[in-house]
């Protein structure tokens, strides 16, 4: 299995907001799969990118090793 990430960092000026921002935590995980995959599945079904939810349970066990 290949896996590309990318990851953004802002360096722009300081930005006032009223949003309360935190770092990703383990138990933000079931939120976020079903996020992604409510959005992104009809796309990876109609490009033929399998598996369709590409979050799905089954990364569960291996994603302390993937990097």
């Amino acid at each position: 299995m290949k896996i590309i990430a990318y990851t953004m960092q802002y360096e722009g000026p300081k930005v006032s907001s009223a949003l309360m921002l935190r770092n990703y935590e383990d138990r933000d995980f079931a939120c976020c799969r079903q996020i992604y995959n409510a959005y992104f599945a009809g796309m990876r079904k109609a490009l033929g990118l399998m598996p369709v939810e590409c979050c799905g349970f089954y990364l569960l066990p291996v994603r302390d090793r993937i990097k």
